[in-house]
């Protein structure tokens, strides 16, 4: 038997859905840049690491930046992941052309991964439920 959810439950699963699908996106890029052949040690997600491209949820936005000596050089601040992932591609990529064969294998990567996620996935049910509890608001 379908219930409604409360607005807190909705809101929940909101938060939910944007953080999954945040880590879908970094788990992308972090596949595509190991499969150009980009060492770990050049990047780095979540934490701020000398010498390496650094991506950084703080909460409010997304961080990209060169970390060196303890200053950030080249910050830009984004409202999604998925810019923040393009940031970090075209910052560690100096070829032009490859950088949009790394964007294209990036995009690919994420509908592909997300799909199958998605539809399999305990949190592709909660977010049918939410979607046929809004339904029925």
């Amino acid at each position: 038997m379908a219930g409604k959810l409360t607005e807190k439950e909705l809101n929940d699963v909101a938060v939910q859905m944007m953080d999954y699908l945040s880590e879908t996106k970094i788990n992308s890029l972090e596949k595509v840049l190991k499969q150009y052949g980009f060492p770990k040690g050049m990047y780095s997600y979540g934490k701020a690491k000398d010498g390496a491209i650094c991506l950084i949820n703080n909460g409010f936005s997304w961080e990209t930046f060169f970390y060196e000596r303890r200053e950030k050089i080249d910050q830009q601040s984004f409202d999604n992941a998925l810019d923040a992932c393009l940031s970090v591609i075209d910052g560690i990529c100096e070829d032009p052309d490859e950088r949009k064969q790394m964007e294209e294998s990036f995009h690919k990567e994420i509908s592909s991964t997300e799909r199958n996620e998605i539809s399999s996935s305990a949190f592709g049910k909660a977010l049918k439920k939410a979607l046929s509890s809004v339904a029925v608001l």
